[in-house]
């Protein structure tokens, strides 16, 4: 009889027959380069942040029980980055603080990934001229536009801007100018939370980086993201 303890990480869906646990992908790559065959699993819960997962290989000379403490809750994509290195560029759920959860977007391929995708424009499905309060808890899909929450925001020094709260220092109202929530100043040169147009009108109420072509004109995708400075 062998006996070993590894970390690693389990997948589980739930269908018409209860809950049915699979193997990650890393653990899959692992036993093909192996002499292990993966007989059983047992799934078993320890409170609200932690499972258990014991598994049964079989070795040519006898068998093996593989026990897994798993900490499914990371905080932001760069540590899920950090835990499962061979993740994808997809939708997953943070923990950010405690009793705080988040579904956002992971870019897990650009410069190394570990992105957390705070906003992200690509079609025009989701109106972002909102108010403060919903720019300050998100909305949209996660799997499409959205805009995070304020939990994340980074700033230039400005105070963000909304429709129904101005905080820019322009003697207007740079968010109802330019119909969108922005770290206006008096007010911006870009607007990534503009207005989507699929023909450009070349004004600076549209989705746009001034200082990208030096001219107004609408973005067709944009995408803000973070991480922490220590993965740069």
């Amino acid at each position: 009889m062998w006996t070993f303890v590894v970390f690693t990480m389990a997948v589980w869906s739930v269908d018409a027959k209860g809950i049915r646990l699979h193997l990650s992908d890393e653990m899959k790559d692992m036993l093909r380069k192996s002499n292990w065959d993966h007989q059983n699993t047992a799934l078993s819960m320890h409170g609200p942040m932690t499972l258990d997962v014991q598994s049964s290989f079989r070795l040519k000379k006898g068998q093996v029980f593989l026990k897994s403490r798993v900490h499914g809750r990371h905080k932001d994509c760069a540590d899920i980055k950090m835990h499962r290195p061979l993740s994808r560029d997809e939708v997953f759920t943070i923990y950010p603080a405690p009793g705080t959860n988040k579904t956002v977007f992971c870019d897990m391929t650009t410069d190394g990934g570990g992105w957390t995708v705070i906003q992200r424009r690509q079609d025009g499905d989701t109106d972002f001229l909102r108010k403060w309060k919903d720019y300050k808890n998100g909305f949209g899909h996660a799997e499409d536009e959205y805009w995070l929450g304020d939990s994340f925001a980074v700033s230039n020094r400005m105070y963000f801007s909304t429709v129904d709260v101005d905080n820019d220092n322009n003697r207007g109202d740079c968010a109802d100018m330019y119909k969108a929530g922005w770290w206006f100043n008096t007010c911006m040169d870009a607007n990534l939370n503009g207005v989507y147009r699929k023909a450009s009108k070349k004004d600076a109420t549209e989705v746009s980086w001034k200082t990208w072509g030096n001219t107004w004109k609408s973005l067709k995708s944009a995408k803000m993201m973070i991480r922490p400075r220590q993965n740069v």
